[in-house]
């Protein structure tokens, strides 16, 4: 069974690296899926309080701020709550956990985001409360959105060099650097593990660093169902709403409270 507390060490310390911060500091942009499914929702939630976890270096706040009538966005990772905060001075920026935001009122949120797979970097019971917490400050009626790692995914546990991808300078770049971390994922595979509805997984990310929740969407469903959601649907990469699904890496979930 993996540890709650190595997970949680080692994901932070891995979104606190100095490169790893550049990263998302520079990223820009939404992805095809969020494109979509923003776009559905647009009506419903423009002008009303928004709830954005992870927020990482921005990126989603720079769609969602100028949208909201009220925006909050937090993340567990101090340095990039601050440096959101420094890009969004007017915004509610704060450095605060998802399984515990009792700095925010019950039933005050029309919509809450976690984006970019954010939530996978909790082990099943940090989950299941980052999930409830969610509930508890979503308002009745409200939208929770969020992507999560898919464990149906073909080229689960795969090194990029035996995933099929086609020749590019890109994929060469991506198989040297997992040959020159691949010592840290052995030293890492002992904290993986397996279960009939999730696995925690030492993927590629980040050079081997982090340890990464991988759910299969049926148990991903019944999961917010059991928690009271309604409504629930899950969409791959493009954002076309499937049941499961074998070529993308993370789904995205819709839920209503």
């Amino acid at each position: 069974m993996e540890s709650k507390k190595t997970i949680d060490d080692m994901n932070l310390r891995g979104y606190s690296r100095e490169k790893v911060l550049a990263r998302y500091n520079n990223a820009k942009g939404l992805r095809p899926a969020e494109e979509v499914l923003f776009s559905k929702l647009k009506e419903s939630i423009e002008g009303k309080k928004i709830l954005d976890i992870g927020i990482g270096g921005g990126r989603t706040t720079d769609y969602l701020f100028p949208l909201a009538g009220k925006y909050v966005g937090i993340d567990y990772a101090k340095p990039f709550a601050d440096m959101v905060a420094t890009k969004y001075p007017e915004a509610e920026i704060y450095h605060c956990d998802a399984r515990d935001m009792s700095i925010l009122e019950d039933s005050n949120f029309n919509f809450v985001l976690f984006s970019h797979n954010g939530i996978d970097t909790l082990n099943l019971e940090g989950r299941m409360k980052a999930l409830m917490e969610v509930w508890r400050v979503l308002k009745s009626g409200g939208t929770f959105m969020f992507s999560s790692h898919n464990k149906g995914y073909k080229n689960i546990r795969k090194m990029p060099w035996q995933a099929g991808t086609p020749w590019s300078v890109k994929h060469a770049r991506r198989c040297v650097m997992a040959l020159l971390y691949y010592p840290r994922h052995l030293k890492m595979l002992k904290y993986e593990a397996d279960n009939p509805g999730y696995s925690i997984i030492n993927d590629t990310g980040h050079r081997f660093s982090l340890m990464t929740y991988y759910s299969d969407p049926n148990f991903q469903r019944k999961q917010l169902v059991e928690l009271g959601f309604h409504n629930v649907t899950s969409h791959n990469e493009t954002g076309v709403e499937v049941e499961s699904d074998t070529n993308d890496l993370a789904l995205f979930y819709l839920a209503t409270k």
